[in-house]
């Protein structure tokens, strides 16, 4: 997971595929804006029959559910309905496969093609509220999912809580909100525009991400608890670890993760760390054979070895060659990559510490260059 990219939405929905997104989109699918009662709402219709919204002043996802017994029946209702204008639905909390029961039914018709008006109405029947949207966004032409424009108040509406810290002895600004943490360089030190913007929009990432993980569940939870901090800080880089606890979203797992962000300081730009080696990432994968398979390449033995766990009594040395690795980061001690294995054997996912003299024979010039300045 990219630490400084838009996170992908996390609904947790079967997603048809981005061809049936394109043949299928209902016409009244999409971001729409608009009041319930009195109060500011943001509404999610995707393309595949799923639909959510949040109060602006609370920014907490309430799901909504189309009529029939079973998931796939409320889906295919839904996409009908947004199909023709004619939308009805129920407020549930939990999963989808085991909703509670409805805390409201909205009632919406079109009028036109970018207005929705109706009502809600409580379970009973006794309490009636106004219902008037405006259509924002359309549903995102890839994934059918309303995406940006339905996140936006959520990215938007963060509040930081700014102080100092130290690292190494160096002073840094550390930005809070209610789900993470960041550093973030001192606004006069060199390059530190750029690595404050990104550590800023990291924020509003983890934010929309975390609201995503609650719709998700269909259920509040803790405080998310990621942090972007740093593990290495010269003069001229600066190395950020982008960490998510282990964090449940719904479905049949929770995950991690753990991610690394390297800077040019002076200049304020990010650094492929798989330039330091010669032939990138693809060094990673040997010569093609004549059956089609790939040979294990020289570099990949190399950091085979030097797992931690490829040890002779070590269930984890049986998935070895199935690890997947990560651009290495900079210390004195030499270079550290990063791995992840599949869920079962997630556990055996430990940092490689390849050392300087080992990694000589695979590294570029600007690797040798970066040696050179770590063993000084």
């Amino acid at each position: 997971m990219s630490p400084l990219s838009r996170l992908p939405v996390l609904f947790c929905f079967a997603l048809p595929t981005a061809a049936q997104a394109a043949d299928e989109t209902p016409r009244f699918a999409g971001t729409w804006a608009g009041t319930l009662g009195r109060s500011e709402i943001r509404a999610c219709f995707n393309s595949y029959g799923q639909a959510e919204y949040y109060y602006l002043r609370h920014r907490r996802p309430l799901r909504l559910q189309g009529e029939g017994d079973e998931v796939e029946q409320r889906d295919a209702q839904l996409m009908a309905a947004l199909a023709d204008g004619r939308i009805r639905v129920s407020e549930v909390g939990g999963p989808a496969f085991d909703p509670t029961p409805p805390t409201g039914h909205w009632s919406l018709h079109a009028e036109g093609p970018d207005t929705l008006l109706g009502e809600w109405t409580d379970p009973a029947g006794q309490r009636v509220l106004p219902l008037r949207l405006q259509r924002v966004a359309g549903p995102d032409a890839s994934s059918g999912e309303c995406g940006a424009a339905y996140d936006a108040p959520i990215a938007d509406g963060i509040r930081i809580t700014r102080d100092t810290a130290t690292f190494e002895g160096r002073s840094y600004e550390r930005w809070s909100t209610a789900d993470a943490v960041a550093m973030a360089p001192v606004a006069d030190s060199p390059g530190a525009t750029a690595i404050r913007a990104a550590s800023e929009a990291w924020l509003r990432d983890r934010a929309v991400f975390a609201f995503q993980c609650e719709a998700g569940r269909g259920m509040a939870g803790e405080p998310l608890g990621a942090s972007l901090e740093p593990v290495v800080w010269t003069d001229t880089l600066l190395v950020q670890r982008d960490s998510l606890p282990e964090t449940y979203c719904g479905g049949a797992h929770g995950g991690f993760s753990t991610d690394y962000v390297v800077w040019d300081v002076r200049r304020g730009v990010r650094i492929d760390a798989w330039s330091w080696i010669r032939g990138g990432e693809s060094a990673m994968q040997g010569p093609q054979r004549d059956d089609g398979e790939f040979d294990t390449s020289a570099f990949r033995q190399a950091l085979e070895s030097r797992h931690p766990r490829n040890l002779p009594d070590d269930e984890c040395r049986e998935v070895i060659a199935l690890m997947s690795v990560s651009a290495p980061y900079p210390t004195r001690d030499g270079l550290v990559f990063p791995t992840r294995f599949f869920h079962a054997m997630r556990a055996c996912g430990d940092d490689i510490v390849l050392p300087w003299r080992d990694a000589e024979p695979f590294l570029s010039e600007s690797g040798r260059a970066l040696q050179r300045t770590f063993s000084e």
